[in-house]
């Protein structure tokens, strides 16, 4: 391994957690501009956080149907579990949370 390599390497897995936080975040609080600049990297989309949750898991928990299509396209995975749910399971949810119509979401 090239000591560059390496240095880039190390200094990823660094921001890492960093990153991860900060897409969580960003759809939390709706940030599409700051969501924008984080879904360019494949890992952090699909990451998970403490729960096993991914951003797609997230967001469609929470029914926010932009931020949803926005991760899509970059590229998460929507075949992703958490503890046997999947991200359908997740929007089904919501829906019955909140009574919407399912063609809203979907």
């Amino acid at each position: 391994m090239s000591k560059q390599f390496a240095m880039a390497f190390f200094s990823c897995a660094m921001l890492m957690p960093s990153l991860k936080g900060n897409i969580f975040e960003s759809i939390t609080n709706h940030d599409i501009k700051s969501l924008a600049s984080l879904t360019n990297r494949m890992a952090i989309v699909n990451s998970r956080n403490e729960k096993g949750e991914t951003p797609l898991m997230v967001a469609a928990r929470l029914g926010d149907v932009e931020i949803v299509k926005i991760l899509i396209s970059a590229g998460a995975e929507i075949e992703a579990r958490d503890h046997g749910f999947s991200v359908k399971d997740q929007i089904d949810s919501y829906l019955r949370r909140t009574g919407e119509a399912r063609a809203q979401i979907v």
